[in-house]
């Protein structure tokens, strides 16, 4: 685990009718960071750009929980989130915190690309747990979830589309 100088942790936000860019952008180069969601709503939320409410690209890990995403698009890929994990295989090996999507719910999501609702891309195992997709689209591969993960753990469990 990140000591708790490397994780940024967003709790109890509410965000609507973005434009432009994601309401919540993190790029990081820092190897240890983890970024935490929890318990936040994005309403309307549209980006030109990747992830119309979520764009999180270089960090070691992230957790999404308890969370809502409704009428989120992007012009991009991930019509409410987009996660690019650039984690060496050794460190998923050691890793307890995996990348994890827990008890969130997405709501008419669209994007033009890749994942209507989510777009993941992780070199680690990544979980998508007790996550309900309800009308996403996307113009492309994945209506609800694009999900390119190079390990060979995939885990959904409790999701409904």
């Amino acid at each position: 685990m990140p000591s708790d100088s490397s994780i940024l942790s967003i709790s109890g936000i509410s965000s609507s009718s973005s434009t432009s860019s994601s309401p919540f952008s993190h790029s990081n180069a820092n190897p240890d960071l983890a970024v935490s969601v929890e318990s936040c709503f994005f309403s309307s939320c549209a980006s030109e750009m990747n992830g119309g409410s979520i764009c999180i690209t270089s960090v070691t890990s992230f957790c999404i929980s308890n969370s809502s995403f409704t009428d989120c698009s992007s012009a991009s890929s991930g019509g409410a989130l987009f996660v690019s994990l650039n984690t060496s295989l050794s460190r998923c090996a050691y890793s307890d915190t995996l990348p994890l999507l827990d008890s969130c719910t997405f709501t008419r999501c669209h994007s033009k690309g890749d994942g209507g609702s989510v777009h993941l891309t992780s070199t680690c195992p990544a979980f998508i747990k007790h996550c309900s997709f309800f009308s996403s689209s996307s113009d492309h591969n994945g209506g609800a979830i694009y999900w390119s993960v190079s390990s060979t753990q995939r885990d959904l469990q409790t999701w409904i589309y």
